[in-house]
């Protein structure tokens, strides 16, 4: 198991937000974190990530216990989290950008800015343009291809889809399709659940901070309460 959750209580001060949540990603998997707002998604990611320390419960990464940690040492054993507001500079080039993400293995930086440039050629035409004149979907890609710079292992997204339009989306879940099929571990959490559902292998639904459902994300999509709570279908 590449990363494993386990009995996980989290939250703001006094306030708890996540109880008893366990969660495991296989290597080479994609898991989707689904549910209603307030639910816990961005607080599960960031205690996973170390920007935020469980009450208790621990979150391992294949023989490495991480709720000691702080984020950026986290990152640096190779799972990155791609926030919500994706937390560009949008005073600097994408190029720019960019390369801050090179920050685990700067030798290998132009490898893999070339691989990132192949997986969206917009970057690339834009590579001398300000990060903050960008469209939605193309900050999307640059803050997704930042944190691709330093050859993650898992990659973490926060509601990617926030904020794009339509063709934007499909573009994007396209993209990450690319991703999983290259191998890379992703945990995505997601408004638009039946893409989100479409991209992994399976999935967990959290209300009011725990896991209420769990399995394989085909599964999920035919179950008839998934239907009709995310999916508008009685």
């Amino acid at each position: 198991m590449l990363v494993r959750v386990e009995a996980l209580y989290a939250g703001y001060g006094a306030t708890p937000v996540l109880r008893d949540v366990s969660l495991e990603a296989q290597p080479g998997e994609a898991i989707a974190v689904i549910g209603p707002n307030g639910a816990g998604k961005t607080t599960l990611l960031k205690a996973i990530v170390g920007m935020l320390r469980p009450t208790s419960g621990t979150v391992r990464y294949e023989d490495r216990y991480l709720t000691a940690l702080r984020a950026y040492q986290v990152a640096r054993l190779g799972l990155v989290y791609v926030p919500a507001e994706r937390e560009l500079f949008p005073t600097m080039t994408v190029l720019e950008n960019l390369e801050l993400g090179a920050y685990r293995n700067v030798r290998a930086a132009a490898l893999q800015l070339g691989y990132i440039f192949g997986l969206f050629p917009r970057l690339k035409e834009r590579s001398r343009q300000l990060a903050g004149t960008l469209s939605g979907g193309e900050q999307q890609m640059l803050a997704i291809g930042r944190a691709l710079m330093g050859g993650p292992k898992v990659l973490l997204l926060d509601e990617p889809s926030t904020g794009l339009a339509p063709k934007a989306v499909a573009e994007l879940y396209r993209n990450l399709s690319q991703l999983k099929s290259a191998g890379l571990t992703i945990i995505v959490t997601e408004q638009q659940v039946r893409l989100a559902l479409s991209l992994t292998d399976r999935a967990y639904v959290l209300e009011q901070g725990s896991v209420r459902l769990s399995g394989r994300s085909s599964d999920l999509l035919g179950d008839p309460s998934i239907k009709k709570a995310y999916l508008g279908v009685a």
